[in-house]
């Protein structure tokens, strides 16, 4: 398989059958297998900043359709692992633990009060609506189903925003959202994290059902500080490891 490394303004082609390497399962569907299969290769650092990831070879190496594929990095793209650009395509981002710390502080702040605003506005119909994610992450956690997570977990937090009633600050949120590589924890964690994580959002709605617009700015901002705290110290594992270890694949 090729993918193509940039370096300044040179392209050049680099083989990445051995980052890619290692058992390769559908747990739930191909395009989640592909997710969590290429998540892990970038996130682990086998996959290097700025590659180009090319479905044609990719296709080829997952035994695969463009489809399940495409799902697969729009996923990518959604969590913050990758950036899709016209006639680009899909490139790997660069983590480090100064950028997760930039847009974690923003993103504290931002979510913070917009749990504030859900609490002074919410409806018992939204506190519902709330409720069912929330339930249906749990159940995505007990089936291992972490695209399914993802996907509830973003809705969860834009809808907090949108019951906020702030157009402009849902947008500024959604924007550090993209940028704040929520799935980077997980893949190199266990469901602990994830349980905490329907835990977190359980205090949450339970301010925002309460009305207490402090306890809810306070439950949200201890949630995302602690997303950020878990993934700045893989981060920083990730980088201290030797050239050779990192680029080991898993069994």
């Amino acid at each position: 398989m090729v993918t193509e490394e940039v370096r300044g303004s040179a392209v050049r082609s680099e083989p990445l059958g051995s980052a890619l390497a290692g058992t390769f399962e559908a747990p739930v569907s191909l395009s989640e297998a592909i997710f969590r299969h290429i998540g892990r290769a970038i996130v682990e650092g086998r996959l290097k900043p700025n590659q180009r990831l090319v479905e044609m070879q990719l296709c080829q190496e997952f035994g695969c359709s463009r489809s399940p594929l495409r799902e697969a990095i729009r996923t990518l793209a959604a969590e913050g692992l990758v950036t899709l650009a016209p006639r680009r395509g899909a490139r790997v981002v660069e983590l480090t633990p100064k950028t997760l710390r930039d847009v974690f502080e923003v993103r504290t702040l931002l979510e913070g009060f917009s749990a504030r605003l859900a609490a002074e506005h919410r409806s018992e119909e939204e506190v519902a609506e709330l409720q069912r994610m929330n339930d249906s992450m749990h159940h995505a956690v007990e089936t291992g189903a972490l695209s399914t997570f993802f996907a509830l977990n973003r809705e969860f937090h834009e809808t907090i925003a949108r019951i906020g009633g702030n157009a402009y600050l849902a947008t500024l949120q959604e924007t550090a959202a993209n940028r704040s590589f929520l799935p980077l924890f997980l893949f190199l964690s266990d469901l602990r994290h994830l349980k905490r994580a329907v835990k977190a959002h359980n205090a949450i709605l339970r301010a925002i059902e309460g009305r207490d617009a402090a306890g809810a700015e306070q439950s949200m901002r201890q949630h995302i500080s602690e997303i950020q705290r878990e993934a700045e110290r893989l981060v920083e594992s990730r980088m201290s490891r030797p050239p050779a270890a990192a680029a080991k694949v898993p069994a």
